[in-house]
């Protein structure tokens, strides 16, 4: 369609500038001709005219002498019969005409014969002539009449007069222009029309051809050739259009193969113009960003970074100057926002003049390696935390070691008063208050015990979560501002969760609400059991629980608040809005994953300038019954023989006093190793072997690993406030029973009696 209008456009423009040029070729020829004609028929006309002026003069001097009016008459009635003459007057000296009006005037000329119809009576010939020659274009022509020959006399005795009428020669005149404007026209159409052949079959076919080929080209059909059976320029322009188009193949050729080259590559690469303008991004780019090649062309290259984490202007400047810049850490932005980490390098293009052509930018997609390097620092920093909480884990349980072997003679003697005391004793409130001080020491040893052995084994257990949040938000009173205010509504609750991580859970957040706050803030902590049905998750938008029965675990804060957009990257590990050096970023993120790893999820609630709401949900279990202590109950005695083995004297001297007053036969030991050299010689006489793990010389193990070797089937209770080694399953292994201290007179007493053969009744 294209082709075709252009080729008519080139025809039509060629006619209209021929039919132009021939049109006004002709209309000159044609004025030409026609003036010339024209001149010719005037003067031949003037010439007739005089001719004929002058014979009448000749011929009537005499009749005119004579004064014979009849044969002047005669004389100009035959020459007023002639188509072109209008009137013939012979007048005398005085110029009054002397011939008639019937005579003079030819009636032959239908014009004149109209006017003279229209005429009275009463007019003369001069009125007559003169009302002739207003109307119709006459030529006057006059020839004097003289008295005897033309040579000799001098004497005028009258004039001819002979008015030639123009009308014929007009009717003359414009038919001969018809004529040769249409003989021109004519001409100029069989001009044309060879001109037309002639240009189509030299011109305009080769243009036609040149302009089909040009539209196959633009089609991407390099294979078009134009072939003619000509010479001269058309010639030499065909043959130069074949060779661009060869080496148009040629270059076509070489960008393709160059185009699949890049769009093979790995990398995304954009090339941009001088100005900063997108001008080719391959297949790579495209899929890394969500765009089509098409979308890209013509933005800035600025597009393809990220605003928010870009640092492209701190280093545009240095690689314009520098030529190239390479392997820096960049963030490009997809289509839909989201933020990719690329390895980027750079180049600039100059040309042959050094002037910068364009700028060339390659980027490596580094998403994985990232997400790699954050989980290998999170493990590290896990590691590192595992490391320290080892070390507290080391030095708590040594601290416990040493603080039970406190408690256990406080206890003990404590039970031991009790118990000989008579009720109505005023000693006796003094002695309860110690137990349970006593009993609540012992209760924050197995916290410090517990929060040791968490950097190891990370067991789940069933757990009171209401004193780890108390015990929790003690310690952070001491270290917040006294200007942030505590609140909180802490209910009984038992989950199977890790004691230390959800501890951790309540610290990190804790932590970061207070800086959130400030210096001033209320910081509000709630520990609630709910009942989460299908409804409620979905409101809440939690899809990793089922419906059931959760311990909610609330911290709000009023502090600065979320956006919607730091909301959505808040668990991201090294994700921090904090200040360079405040925050790692990895707070919420082991949040996460602990509330993950412990069944429960994680919700939050922010909006700027509102503070900030976490919701955390783990499953709950039934409560668990504290074990009552009663004094002055019936406790089961024996009288069965005890080795009782223990480095502490402060211990075996508390032990040897209840075990004794339990009806046992005691021998108490500090050294083990004497222990064994009494048991190795007096084995017979002992029933049951209690000794405490952790002793010099010989520990408990390898001491209740001696004596069996020298008595297999004797009972031996293994004491221990802490110890990483010895675990329930350990101890079953070895065939002991394992005690925790500081333990009371009633747990013990029933422990030697279950281990000891029932007695016969």
């Amino acid at each position: 369609m294209l082709t075709k209008k252009l080729n008519e456009s080139i025809r039509f423009k060629f006619l209209i500038v021929m039919s132009c040029i021939l049109v006004a070729g002709t209309v000159l020829i044609s004025f030409i001709i026609a003036t010339n004609e024209g001149r010719v028929l005037m003067d031949s006309l003037m010439s007739t005219g005089q001719s004929l002026a002058s014979y009448i003069a000749t011929i009537s001097s005499n009749p005119l002498i004579m004064k014979d009016t009849i044969q002047l008459d005669e004389i100009v009635m035959g020459a007023a019969r002639d188509n072109n003459i209008a009137y013939v007057v012979i007048c005398d000296a005085k110029g009054v005409p002397i011939t008639s009006q019937y005579a003079s005037i030819n009636y032959n000329i239908p014009i004149i014969k109209s006017i003279l119809l229209s005429l009275s009576r009463d007019n003369d010939l001069s009125e007559i002539i003169e009302i002739i020659k207003k109307k119709e274009p006459i030529i006057e022509i006059s020839s004097p009449i003289l008295m005897g020959p033309v040579m000799v006399s001098t004497k005028t005795v009258g004039k001819v007069i002979v008015g030639i009428s123009r009308h014929n020669i007009y009717h003359e005149f414009v038919k001969t222009i018809i004529f040769i404007v249409i003989l021109n026209i004519l001409l100029a159409i069989i001009i044309i029309t060879v001109l037309s052949v002639i240009s189509n079959r030299m011109i305009f076919d080769t243009l036609y051809d040149i302009a089909d080929a040009s539209y196959r080209i633009a089609k991407g059909d390099l294979s078009t050739e134009i072939k003619i059976n000509t010479t001269g320029e058309i010639k030499m322009l065909v043959d130069s259009f074949n060779s661009m188009v060869r080496d148009l193949d040629k270059i076509t050729v070489s960008k393709d193969y160059v185009d699949n080259i890049i769009n093979s590559m790995i990398n995304a690469l954009v090339v941009a113009s001088a100005d900063d303008v997108i001008i080719k991004a391959n297949a790579a780019t495209c899929k890394l960003l969500g765009y089509e090649e098409e979308e890209l062309i013509g933005r800035s290259a600025s597009t393809v970074f990220s605003k928010a984490r870009s640092n492209r202007d701190s280093w545009k400047n240095v690689m314009l100057a520098a030529g190239r810049i390479g392997n820096i850490e960049e963030w490009y932005c997809q289509k839909d926002g989201r933020e990719v980490p690329v390895l980027l390098s750079a180049s600039v293009m100059h040309d042959h003049n050094n002037l910068i052509q364009g700028i060339v930018y390659v980027a490596q997609d580094i998403s994985d390696r990232k997400r790699a390097e954050e989980e290998k620092a999170m493990l590290e920093a896990q590691l590192l935390q595992a490391q320290k909480l080892e070390a507290i884990g080391t030095l708590a349980g040594g601290i416990a070691h040493d603080f039970n072997n406190i408690l256990v003679p406080i206890i003990g003697y404590a039970e031991l008063g009790l118990n000989d005391m008579p009720q109505p004793n005023p000693m006796r409130h003094g002695l309860e208050r110690i137990l349970s001080a006593a009993t609540r020491a012992r209760d924050l040893v197995k916290q410090i015990l517990a929060f040791g052995r968490a950097s190891k084994e990370q067991q789940q257990i069933p757990v009171e979560i209401s004193s780890i949040v108390k015990e929790a938000l003690k310690l952070l009173s001491a270290s917040l501002p006294s200007s942030i205010e505590i609140r909180q509504d802490i209910e009984r609750g038992v989950a199977l969760a890790d004691p230390t991580q959800i501890h951790q859970v309540l610290l990190n957040l804790c932590t970061n609400a207070a800086h959130a706050m400030g210096e001033k803030g209320i910081l509000e902590v709630r520990l609630s059991r709910v009942d989460l049905k299908k409804s409620d998750l979905a409101e809440k938008s939690i899809v990793d629980l089922k419906p059931g029965q959760y311990l909610q675990l609330s911290i709000s804060d009023t502090g600065c608040g979320m956006d919607a957009r730091t909301m959505e990257r808040i668990f991201d590990p090294y994700f921090t809005t904090k200040e360079i050096g405040k925050g790692s970023g990895l707070g919420l993120a082991v949040v996460h994953g602990i509330v993950k790893r412990q069944g429960g999820a994680v919700t939050v609630q922010s909006e700027p300038g509102k503070g900030t709401l976490f919701c955390i949900y783990i499953p709950a279990m039934e409560a668990i019954v504290d074990p009552i202590v009663e004094i002055g109950q019936d406790l089961p005695t024996g009288t069965e023989r005890i080795l009782l083995v223990d480095d502490e004297q402060s211990v075996i001297e508390m032990e040897t006093a209840i075990f004794e007053r339990l009806g046992y036969d005691v021998t108490p030991e500090t050294d083990s190793l004497r222990a064994l050299e009494i048991f190795r010689s007096r084995s017979s006489e002992f029933d049951l072997i209690i000794t405490d793990y952790t002793m010099p010389n010989l520990t408990g193990t390898d001491l209740s690993i001696e004596i069996r070797r020298i008595q297999p089937d004797i009972p031996i209770i293994l004491c221990t406030g802490f110890s990483e080694k010895v675990t329930e399953k350990g101890a079953m292994d070895l065939g002991v029973e394992l005690a925790m201290k500081p333990f009371g007179m009633k747990q013990i007493a029933e422990l030697v009696r279950k281990v000891l053969p029932a007695r016969d009744a």
